[in-house]
């Protein structure tokens, strides 16, 4: 499950571009889209919707990415009750071979202000190897603190979080010209350490920028551009006054929509007996086999 929780991190503030701030950080070329899609509203999509973007990413420091990533309604299920739908992420990186991500997320996030901070808490299972799935749970420890400790732990709360809707305009990227709402969310997190006499305190801030349309399925995300920052700000003990800061990195992301569609991909992770919607199994499941009917006389 470490790798699986591994790549949801990476959509705590959407596709992480640089390392985070107190320490390196590995690079997963697995993509999980949980976060990526539109919980604000009841869904628009159906089981077989998809959507497909390109994104690049470059860094001061010579970081790069260059990808393709994929998002599929694949499926559905229910678990204990709770009506759930599959989505998988392909993620094509530029001279490698695909991989494949996959999370049955319940529709009750939808609508739900939890889903923006906490999506995660909508997972009911997601694929931990290849044809192996397991149950998603929330960790103990958070489930046995108290609201002020959650707030503390709130990745949106020690970020400060912010979103703002700058009213609607209308995107253009290779694929066609869409109309709608475009959306801001600003970011920060702090990381203070002490080395020697000195006092160090590294923030990062990212800004993201986001045009949406309805046109698009799953997301309604047209184009993001993203820019993140991390700075150092130093000052010797006792001489606060004295502050010298550090540009530490900075890099710019961009992920356009490159084509949607509806029923034209096959699913690649979910068994063949949950690729279809809920209610086409029901209904599969009450008419009678061929030749059982009775007959005229």
């Amino acid at each position: 499950m470490r790798r699986a929780i591994a790549r949801i991190a990476l959509f705590t503030l959407g596709i992480s571009l640089l390392a985070p701030l107190g320490g390196d950080a590995a690079v997963d070329d697995t993509i999980d889209g949980t976060l990526m899609v539109d919980y604000s509203r009841a869904p628009t999509f159906k089981v077989g919707s998809w959507v497909r973007y390109h994104g690049t990413a470059n860094s001061m420091l010579g970081f790069k990415r260059d990808y393709t990533l994929t998002l599929l309604i694949a499926g559905e299920e229910e678990v204990w009750g709770d009506k759930c739908f599959w989505l998988e992420t392909w993620t094509e990186h530029k001279g490698k071979e695909m991989t494949v991500a996959a999370s049955l997320i319940s529709y009750t996030a939808f609508g739900d202000t939890m889903a923006l901070k906490r999506g995660t808490w909508f997972i009911r299972k997601m694929m931990t190897g290849p044809g192996q799935f397991s149950l998603w749970s929330r960790d103990k420890e958070e489930v046995r603190r108290g609201k002020s400790e959650l707030q503390k732990m709130d990745v949106g709360m020690i970020r400060g979080t912010t979103w703002d809707t700058l009213g609607v305009d209308t995107a253009s990227v290779p694929s066609g010209t869409y109309r709608g709402k475009v959306v801001r969310e600003r970011s920060q997190i702090a990381f203070e350490s002490m080395k020697g006499d000195s006092t160090y305190r590294d923030t990062r801030v990212e800004t993201r920028t986001r045009k949406m349309s309805d046109e698009i399925p799953v997301s309604h995300l047209v184009r993001e551009d993203v820019l993140d920052t991390q700075k150092r700000r130093g000052w010797i003990t006792g001489h606060s006054g004295e502050v010298k800061e550090t540009l530490l990195e900075e890099g710019v992301m961009r992920t356009m929509v490159v084509e949607y569609g509806q029923g034209s991909l096959k699913p690649k992770a979910i068994p063949p007996r949950l690729q279809s919607s809920l209610a086409e199994r029901a209904a599969k499941a009450k008419k009678p086999p061929a030749g059982t009917g009775k007959r005229g006389g």
